[in-house]
């Protein structure tokens, strides 16, 4: 059985971020994905307190990218693609400060961001002048993570999040991961951006198998999965079959009155469909589970 947490943009005000804890443990989620702040090391300590206090797990640490971290003021100039060296040593530093949260909060992941800064250079040579920039960010990024046992998740990003050519496939995304060539570097799928980019979500999780550490399930419009058009059910089968024993972080974006009403009912379609699977693919399943860790 896969555990669930609840990823997206919370608050890093303790205050706020403790109502919405409560009422993400009264819906069912065991655990969350604090945004990284540096900055707010206090916050941070608060919110780490607060996530032991209410037993909610946290999976990683969610890096916050470029165009956003202007939004809530971290790092704001961090581009790990970027030609500008400054902007790049900006992306190393808060990688490395985000580990140092994720040892606080007692974390086996971070989330590294790309979020590029400025008008992507999608030619051969600005996409292979990207893939250099970045892996050598990743790189020192990664061997820091590794003096302090933390792994750096990597997350394939649809052209309007992230760089096209460079990180927005499964493919493209390994192919940077291979010029990094550390081990504690793994990878991330979003079936959000998966549905826009890749050719089957199915081919997507196969080519990620031996890197997959963690899953953000969204529905093909943000909404919650089981209110939009994407097949979870074939998700879980995969995940079952390829013993994935990791977190699914649901990503959504609901809007209206009955948000907490969306997320619960998403919450128990997904289960449903762990239970529904587990019976109809019994004698197929794995008898022990090798994914990444709930721990």
């Amino acid at each position: 059985m896969v555990t669930y947490d609840a990823a997206g943009h919370q608050s890093t005000d303790p205050s706020q971020f403790e109502n919405i804890l409560l009422t993400l443990r009264d819906i069912g989620f065991d655990g969350v994905e604090p945004l990284s702040v540096p900055e707010k090391l206090h916050d941070m300590r608060a919110i780490r307190d607060l996530c032991v206090s209410y037993q909610m797990k946290i999976p990683m640490i969610a890096g916050v990218s470029g165009k956003y971290g202007k939004i809530i003021g971290t790092y704001p100039d961090k581009d790990p693609t970027s030609v500008d060296e400054k902007r790049r040593e900006a992306a190393i530093e808060y990688n490395q400060r985000s580990v140092d949260l994720a040892v606080i909060f007692d974390s086996k992941y971070v989330q590294v961001s790309l979020g590029s800064l400025e008008e992507q250079d999608t030619s051969q040579k600005g996409i292979e002048n990207a893939i250099t920039n970045l892996a050598d960010v990743l790189k020192k990024s990664a061997r820091y993570a590794k003096e302090s046992g933390v792994g750096i998740i990597f997350e394939p990003q649809c052209r309007f999040e992230g760089y096209y050519g460079v990180n927005n496939t499964v493919r493209n995304s390994l192919r940077v991961l291979e010029r990094v060539d550390e081990e504690n570097i793994f990878l991330m799928l979003d079936t959000f951006h998966s549905n826009i980019e890749e050719i089957s979500l199915s081919s997507a999780l196969e080519e990620a198998r031996t890197r997959l550490r963690h899953v953000h399930i969204a529905d093909n419009q943000r909404f919650p999965p089981g209110y939009g058009s994407l097949d979870f059910r074939s998700l879980i089968k995969h995940l079952m079959l390829n013993q994935y024993s990791g977190f699914l972080g649901m990503e959504c974006m609901p809007i209206g009155a009955n948000v907490d009403s969306l997320l619960r009912n998403s919450l128990i379609y997904m289960k449903s469909l762990e239970k529904i699977t587990e019976e109809q693919c019994a004698e197929d399943l794995p008898q022990k589970a090798l994914g990444g860790s709930t721990e």
